[in-house]
């Protein structure tokens, strides 16, 4: 008799859950926002999958940066959910954290005052040990980002309008120039 024996590793359960946050933050229309994704019990971690989803028509996704000497996180926003990825091609680097900054985002805030958007971490997020193990007891937890206005409004200036001449019954014509630092568009109106 010959006795076959399949053999695969056991999912990771650890001792003290490992934890990713996202936090709840408020941020000026107009203007970048970083959000610091930080991890708890964040050790011999080999892969890392994350999908964040969030309301593209209040943020725009930028980039993201690793906190983690390195390491790079290839990152890709499409319809509202971002993707986040890495892993240790080497099976030799695992990233030990411990507790602490894992990732900047940075969005930019396209929208209105008083809109948000969540920061939700979907169920396809995933985290493997060094060994690849899934590791099960996995914590996500959500964030989000409140828009509380604009960062500023600079006023335009005129540009200097030197003496005018005009005559009675003929239609007078005054060339006008202004800037915005802003960069918002332009009007002018007169009243007779």
């Amino acid at each position: 008799m010959i006795a076959v024996t399949f053999g695969m590793s056991a999912p990771t359960l650890a001792s003290s859950s490992t934890v990713l946050r996202l936090p709840h933050l408020v941020a000026s229309t107009g203007a970048p926002v970083e959000v610091i994704l930080t991890g708890e019990a964040f050790n011999n971690i080999g892969a890392v999958t994350l999908k964040i989803d969030f309301d593209e028509t209040v943020l725009a996704y930028e980039q993201v940066v690793s906190h983690v000497t390195g390491v790079t996180f290839l990152g890709n926003a499409t319809d509202g959910v971002l993707t986040l990825a890495w892993f240790d091609a080497t099976a030799s680097n695992p990233i030990n954290l411990g507790d602490g900054p894992l990732l900047t985002l940075t969005f930019q805030v396209i929208g209105a005052d008083g809109s948000n958007s969540a920061l939700t971490f979907l169920a396809q997020s995933e985290l493997a040990d060094a060994s690849a193990n899934p590791i099960l007891d996995a914590v996500f937890q959500h964030g989000t980002v409140t828009i509380t206005g604009g960062i500023g409004n600079t006023p335009p200036i005129l540009q200097p309008i030197g003496p005018q001449a005009a005559t009675v019954g003929v239609t007078f014509a005054l060339a006008l120039s202004a800037s915005d630092a802003d960069g918002d568009p332009l009007t002018f109106a007169a009243d007779p």
